[in-house]
């Protein structure tokens, strides 16, 4: 699958959502960063005027669930949710949702960094997590995370 392809097959879904009232006419359809991926297949960030989406290309060696069907695939840093996902066009292939309120942006610019910034941050290698020596910080990290660090009681 080219770049150019998945460009093409939303830049077509775009022409039929315009009316629609989370369209962002500031926006155009850009996939930014598709580049191979060790593991094999291919992976970018799609801007539509509606959302943004990290899309994966898997390789031939990869089985993807069901259409519809959410699933954790592993990127260089860390595990990330997807869903199972298929168009006519484009075949079978994963998608992660970034941001679906594309109204508050006012340029393609300003979406263009946020994607290049998750892109980046997607690609950096995993680090360890240091746990905070103080334990207080420990339960912020972890609600932020959306986790609870192991041995940290919450007294809230």
């Amino acid at each position: 699958m080219t770049g150019e392809q998945i460009t093409a097959c939303f830049q077509q879904a775009a022409r039929q959502m315009q009316e629609l009232p989370f369209y962002n006419p500031q926006l155009q359809v850009e996939l930014l960063g598709w580049q191979p991926m060790a593991a094999g297949g291919s992976l970018g960030i799609l801007i539509t005027p509606w959302s943004l989406q990290c899309l994966v290309f898997p390789g031939e060696a990869v089985t993807l669930p069901a259409f519809g069907q959410r699933f954790h695939l592993k990127l260089p840093s860390g595990d990330y949710e997807f869903q199972a996902a298929w168009q006519e066009e484009l075949g079978r292939y994963a998608v992660a949702s970034l941001e679906t309120d594309l109204l508050q942006f006012n340029s393609q610019a300003e979406v263009q960094a946020l994607a290049e910034e998750i892109l980046q941050l997607l690609l950096e290698p995993e680090t360890p997590v240091k746990t905070p020596e103080n334990p207080e910080r420990r339960q912020l990290f972890g609600r932020l995370l959306g986790r609870q660090p192991a041995g940290v009681q919450d007294h809230a």
